[in-house]
């Protein structure tokens, strides 16, 4: 240190023991450096305080354009005669289901399309843009034929629509008389690759086939699809619920999300209803959701300039 402050002059002379003339001393200097290093700290602090706003910045306009990501349902409905029976007790539910199609996507838009099979046809996919075309759907007389459950699903599975945040196939019926159960389970592998999971809402009419389906058949080609199985003849009010525990979930923040799909008690706001079953799909989906969100707003896609 001394060699540094005889060089700047302000030090005393050791061989002469007088003070050499000095034009700065080494005091003031120093003292000189500290606005300079003052001003880099505050540049350095005003760097990152930008860098910071601009992460803000990006993280909103990339959680904007998630937010436009659709939910798509799919409802297709078995309008074989057998099914006259189980549709009268479920008529007084079918206006509160058809609203809560279309607000069960939260933040985001929904995407209904509607599929129904009768008579010796399946239909195909038709849009279902509000509330009014949802019931007019509901409302559709069953005919006289045979299930056709298969090319439904194929409607499903094959659909056009991308960029999805959830996909959501939403089946009502009561039977299967004339699909093979090998190829619906090759189709419900299929829609698991997909992630398009199969929500069954069954009714049991009380016939062998029905119970066979109810008990057996639909659980199972839902929980191989990535999906659930529930049924309306002990819960009317399942498909409600179900979509409303849907609506909670596209609506919550990131960290909501990340905690409700969790092994820890639910989180208020994100309560679910339902069977074990039901609020175990529900929980995977809040986890798949926080997860793509958590994704997107780490590496984009960037917002449109």
């Amino acid at each position: 240190m001394s060699d540094f402050l005889k060089k700047l002059g302000g030090y005393p002379s050791t061989s002469t023991g007088a003070n050499v003339p000095a034009t700065t001393s080494g005091t003031a200097l120093l003292t000189s450096l500290r606005p300079a290093r003052t001003a880099v700290v505050a540049s350095t602090g005003a760097a990152s305080g930008a860098s910071a706003l601009t992460k803000m910045t990006q993280t909103a306009e990339r959680m904007a354009v998630h937010r436009k990501r659709p939910l798509l349902i799919y409802l297709i409905l078995d309008l074989t005669a057998s099914r006259e029976s189980t549709r009268e007790p479920m008529r007084p539910h079918e206006q509160k289901i058809a609203e809560m199609i279309t607000q069960c996507g939260g933040e985001h838009p929904v995407i209904c399309k509607g599929v129904y099979f009768r008579g010796d046809a399946c239909s195909s996919p038709q849009p279902l843009n509000t509330v009014a075309d949802i019931k007019r759907f509901f409302d559709l007389s069953p005919e006289m034929g045979r299930t056709k459950i298969e090319q439904a699903l194929s409607h499903y599975l094959n659909d056009s629509c991308d960029n999805e945040i959830l996909s959501l196939g939403l089946f009502v019926g009561d039977t299967a008389d004339s699909d093979s159960l090998e190829s619906l389970e090759k189709l419900a592998r299929s829609l698991a690759e997909k992630k398009r999971p199969l929500l069954i809402a069954h009714e049991n009419t009380g016939d062998v086939c029905s119970a066979v389906f109810c008990e057996q058949l639909a659980p199972n080609v839902a929980i191989l699809s990535g999906g659930v199985a529930g049924s309306l003849s002990g819960d009317r009010n399942w498909i409600v619920n179900f979509l409303d525990g849907v609506r909670k979930i596209l609506a919550a923040s990131p960290d909501d999300l990340a905690q409700a799909g969790g092994s820890s008690p639910q989180r208020p706001g994100l309560e679910f209803i339902g069977s074990a079953s039901t609020v175990a799909f529900l929980k995977g989906q809040a986890k798949r959701v926080a997860e793509q969100t958590r994704t997107l707003l780490l590496t984009g896609p960037q917002p449109p300039q």
